[in-house]
Protein backbone atom coordinates (compact mmCIF):
# COMPACT_ATOMS: atom_id res chain seq x y z
CA UNK A 1 0.00 0.00 0.00
CA UNK A 2 1.21 3.83 -0.65
CA UNK A 3 -0.23 6.99 -1.22
CA UNK A 4 1.38 10.43 -3.52
CA UNK A 5 0.33 13.65 -2.21
CA UNK A 6 1.02 16.77 -3.89
CA UNK A 7 1.81 19.30 -1.04
CA UNK A 8 1.66 23.05 -2.27
CA UNK A 9 2.24 25.98 -0.24
CA UNK A 10 2.60 29.42 -1.93
CA UNK A 11 3.78 28.84 -5.34
CA UNK A 12 6.03 25.67 -4.03
CA UNK A 13 4.90 22.29 -4.54
CA UNK A 14 6.27 18.55 -4.40
CA UNK A 15 5.23 15.39 -4.66
CA UNK A 16 5.87 12.51 -2.13
CA UNK A 17 5.09 8.44 -2.17
CA UNK A 18 4.86 7.34 1.20
CA UNK A 19 4.68 3.60 2.02
CA UNK A 20 5.36 3.03 5.50
CA UNK A 21 2.57 1.56 8.07
CA UNK A 22 2.34 4.98 9.67
CA UNK A 23 3.45 8.23 8.93
CA UNK A 24 4.10 11.72 11.19
CA UNK A 25 3.11 14.72 9.53
CA UNK A 26 4.28 17.83 10.91
CA UNK A 27 6.83 21.02 11.22
CA UNK A 28 9.40 18.97 13.15
CA UNK A 29 12.63 18.02 11.32
CA UNK A 30 12.13 14.29 12.49
CA UNK A 31 8.49 14.23 10.90
CA UNK A 32 8.26 11.83 8.20
CA UNK A 33 6.76 14.29 5.99
CA UNK A 34 8.01 18.24 7.08
CA UNK A 35 5.51 21.18 6.63
CA UNK A 36 7.56 24.31 6.64
CA UNK A 37 4.43 26.20 7.43
CA UNK A 38 4.53 28.29 11.27
CA UNK A 39 0.69 27.36 11.37
CA UNK A 40 1.57 22.92 11.63
CA UNK A 41 2.40 21.78 14.73
CA UNK A 42 5.59 19.67 15.19
CA UNK A 43 3.12 16.48 15.33
CA UNK A 44 0.34 17.48 13.66
CA UNK A 45 -1.14 14.52 11.73
CA UNK A 46 -0.50 10.73 10.98
CA UNK A 47 -1.15 8.68 8.07
CA UNK A 48 -1.75 5.21 8.58
CA UNK A 49 -2.20 3.13 5.65
CA UNK A 50 -2.72 -0.55 6.08
CA UNK A 51 -5.63 -3.49 4.16
CA UNK A 52 -8.63 -0.87 4.68
CA UNK A 53 -6.66 1.82 2.88
CA UNK A 54 -5.17 4.96 4.12
CA UNK A 55 -6.78 6.89 6.91
CA UNK A 56 -5.84 10.66 8.17
CA UNK A 57 -5.51 11.35 12.22
CA UNK A 58 -4.99 14.32 13.70
CA UNK A 59 -3.28 14.77 16.54
CA UNK A 60 -4.73 17.47 18.31
CA UNK A 61 -3.48 20.07 16.98
CA UNK A 62 -4.07 23.87 17.22
CA UNK A 63 -5.40 24.84 13.87
CA UNK A 64 -6.95 21.05 13.08
CA UNK A 65 -6.41 18.97 10.16
CA UNK A 66 -9.29 19.63 7.22
CA UNK A 67 -10.41 17.12 4.91
CA UNK A 68 -12.01 18.65 1.95
CA UNK A 69 -12.92 21.70 4.03
CA UNK A 70 -14.13 19.64 7.22
CA UNK A 71 -12.53 19.65 10.11
CA UNK A 72 -11.72 16.10 10.79
CA UNK A 73 -10.60 14.02 14.58
CA UNK A 74 -10.16 10.52 11.97
CA UNK A 75 -10.98 10.39 8.20
CA UNK A 76 -10.61 7.77 5.66
CA UNK A 77 -8.77 9.00 2.42
CA UNK A 78 -9.81 8.89 -1.43
CA UNK A 79 -7.80 9.90 -4.08
CA UNK A 80 -8.53 13.27 -5.10
CA UNK A 81 -9.04 14.06 -1.15
CA UNK A 82 -7.75 17.60 -0.26
CA UNK A 83 -6.09 17.92 2.92
CA UNK A 84 -5.37 21.30 4.31
CA UNK A 85 -2.92 21.36 7.42
CA UNK A 86 -2.45 25.01 8.28
CA UNK A 87 -1.72 26.77 5.07
CA UNK A 88 -0.55 24.02 3.31
CA UNK A 89 -2.40 22.08 0.75
CA UNK A 90 -1.60 18.30 0.44
CA UNK A 91 -3.91 16.70 -2.72
CA UNK A 92 -4.50 12.74 -2.43
CA UNK A 93 -3.01 11.97 -5.93
CA UNK A 94 -3.22 8.06 -5.70
CA UNK A 95 -4.28 5.39 -2.80
CA UNK A 96 -2.85 1.73 -4.09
Amino acid sequence: MMITLEIARRSARRTVTVDAAVTKIGSDERANVVLEDTLVQPSHAVLELGDGGATLIDLGSENGTWVNEARINRCKLRAGDEIRVGSTILRVQSIG
